[in-house]
């Protein structure tokens, strides 16, 4: 995918994130979704930027404080890019749990933050874990999609 489309996909995931409704009383980090495959895919310093980028856009349009997000997407997108080295791609199950393990780190990332610099404090305990079983679901989701896809184009 091109540098285009990969920020068009970017700014597509963001608008449908801010206007999907909360469920389970989170919203599903889309952007946390694509940072992984991001990752996942090209490797560390792509994943890093990626995700640093992506999480800067995230800073920018909440209107709080900078960093919080470019930190912890930049996390996801450099941790995501360990995985393939470490298990083999095609058992969805261990990536599966792998991408519940970064949205945890990236929960928890946040709520240090944002405890330490924000009067608001960050992201509590439960939603952190309800976020991470809606990152699991959607991402086995986009999985079976993006294997049927590439299962076709062998075809082809």
């Amino acid at each position: 995918m091109s540098i285009l489309r990969w920020a068009a996909a970017l700014v597509g995931l963001l608008v449908l994130q801010i206007i999907t409704p909360a469920f389970w009383g989170v919203r599903p980090d889309l952007i946390l979704l694509l940072v992984f495959f991001h990752g996942f895919r090209f490797g560390e310093t792509r994943g890093l930027i990626f995700g640093a980028l992506s999480g800067l856009l995230l800073d920018v349009y909440s209107g709080s404080i900078i960093g919080p997000h470019t930190l912890s997407k930049g996390v996801i997108g450099y941790g995501a890019a360990w995985f393939p080295g470490i298990f083999f791609r095609e058992n969805r199950l261990i990536i599966t749990v792998c991408m519940v393990f970064l949205t945890l780190v990236e929960g928890a990332i946040l709520k240090v933050v944002f405890n330490s610099y924000s009067p608001l404090g960050g992201p509590d305990v439960p939603s952190i874990l309800r976020q991470a079983v809606i990152v699991g679901l959607l991402w086995t989701v986009v999985d079976r999609i993006w294997n049927s896809e590439l299962t076709e184009e062998q075809h082809t």
